[in-house]
């Protein structure tokens, strides 16, 4: 079973670690630190009915940057689906709105299809946003890159009541901590980020111990 109240409150149980997490997640590169913090976040709750929910050390910095980076390549490798469907999308449109810059002239068909593949286009990007935790937790497992594509067990694993719930909390969390830290000024994403990813990782590292 998900411990949601432990999952939630993780971040919050190390004052230090939380802060130097927070100072991580504020510029490009260094953060990487902080993906690959997540990472061991996660791996500490894949050990069936002995999660840890003490915060990792923040220790190993070579292994956190690469894995973090590693944990980039993951999501962009994923969102090529999106990418392609984007460009079919949205291509024949764009090509539509080039011809009235250059002619003047208006067609009918200036915005033909484009509802139903907006759909589609959406569809898609929940489906990958559903998903690409699943795989990143599975790369986490293991921390070899391929466990990131066996496409099997890593959509087995998501297709769970369990990893539904901790997905689904972890969006409202999302988004909540989004609107409250939103008013610090420079440090609201950084905060917002490293606290929702290590609730994230907690949660769905747990659901995905027990699919």
């Amino acid at each position: 079973m998900v411990n949601y109240t432990e999952g939630l409150k993780r971040p919050f149980t190390d004052v230090k670690k939380l802060l130097i997490g927070i100072v991580l997640s504020i510029l490009p590169i260094i953060n990487f630190f902080v993906m690959g913090y997540q990472l061991e976040c996660a791996r500490s709750m894949l050990k069936k009915g002995k999660p840890e929910y003490a915060l990792p050390e923040w220790n190993h910095w070579g292994n956190l940057f690469l894995r973090g980076f590693l944990t980039l390549i993951i999501g962009i490798i994923y969102m090529i689906p999106l990418v392609i469907v984007g460009i079919l999308v949205f291509g024949n449109t764009l090509m539509n709105l080039a011809t009235v810059w250059f002619t003047g002239t208006v067609t009918p068909d200036l915005f033909a299809g484009l509802g139903a593949g907006l759909a589609v286009f959406i569809l898609v990007a929940i489906l990958l946003a559903y998903i690409i935790p699943s795989a990143i937790v599975a790369f986490a497992s293991d921390y070899k890159f391929g466990s990131a594509f066996k496409l099997g067990k890593i959509l087995k694993k998501a297709f769970t009541g369990k990893y539904f719930g901790a997905w689904f909390v972890s969006i409202v969390v999302s988004m909540l901590f989004g609107l409250v830290f939103s008013i610090v000024p420079y440090l609201g994403g950084a905060i917002t980020s490293f606290i929702v990813g290590v609730i994230m990782y907690s949660l769905i590292g747990q659901a995905y111990s027990e699919a």
